[in-house]
C-alpha cells in the first residue's frame, strides 16, 4: 500500500476517483465527488474537503432509487400506487425537514436517525408515539401552511418496511 487518499479507474470513456479506507478492504467504495486538482495535492485541508463531499443522485439514479422504494412499500404494504408514492412523499418531506432545522448532523443519514431515535425513546411519554410518527407530526406541523397532510394523516409503512 503506497498511502494514497485516492484511487482512480477508467475504461478509457469514463473515468471515477474513490476515496482510500486505510487499514481495510471496503465492501463498497465511495466515489469523490470533484476530481482533485494538483494544486490541492499538498494541502491536507483541502483534501479532507473534498474527501467527505458526497455525491449527488444522477436524475436517471434517483429514478431508479424511487422505483425500488415505491415496489417494496406497494409490495409489502399492499397499498396501491398512489398510496406508496403518497408514503414515499411523506419520508421525503422528513428528510427535507430534518435537513433544514438540525444542525447537529444537517444530513439525515442513518446514524442520525439511530442516535435520535434512541434519545426519543430514552425521554418519551409513556404515551408517546413510534419515533418515525414523532418525525412526521414534526413534519406536518412545519409545513402546515403549503397544506400538504391532512392534520390526521400518519405513515402507513409497517417498521419493518422501513428497517428502523
Amino acid at each position: 500500500m503506497c498511502g494514497a487518499d485516492f484511487f482512480v479507474t477508467t475504461n478509457e470513456k469514463e473515468t471515477k476517483i474513490f476515496k482510500v479506507v486505510k487499514g481495510e478492504i471496503p465492501k463498497r467504495l465511495d466515489e469523490v465527488v470533484n476530481i482533485p486538482d494538483a494544486k490541492i495535492i499538498d494541502d491536507e485541508k483541502k483534501i479532507n474537503e473534498l474527501l467527505k463531499q458526497t455525491k449527488a443522485f444522477t436524475r436517471d439514479e434517483f429514478s431508479k432509487l424511487l422505483f425500488k422504494c415505491h415496489n417494496i412499500i406497494r409490495n409489502n404494504d399492499k397499498l396501491s400506487p398512489e398510496a406508496a408514492f403518497d408514503e414515499i412523499s411523506k419520508i421525503l418531506f422528513i428528510k427535507i425537514r430534518y435537513e433544514r432545522t438540525n444542525s447537529e448532523y444537517q444530513i439525515f443519514s442513518k446514524e442520525a436517525f439511530k442516535a435520535d431515535k434512541a434519545s426519543y425513546e430514552k425521554y418519551k411519554p409513556k404515551d408517546g408515539k413510534d419515533f418515525y410518527q414523532f418525525l412526521f407530526e414534526q413534519t406536518k406541523e412545519d409545513f402546515r401552511d403549503d397544506d400538504l397532510f391532512e392534520p390526521n394523516e400518519i405513515i402507513r409503512i409497517r417498521k419493518t418496511v422501513l428497517k428502523l
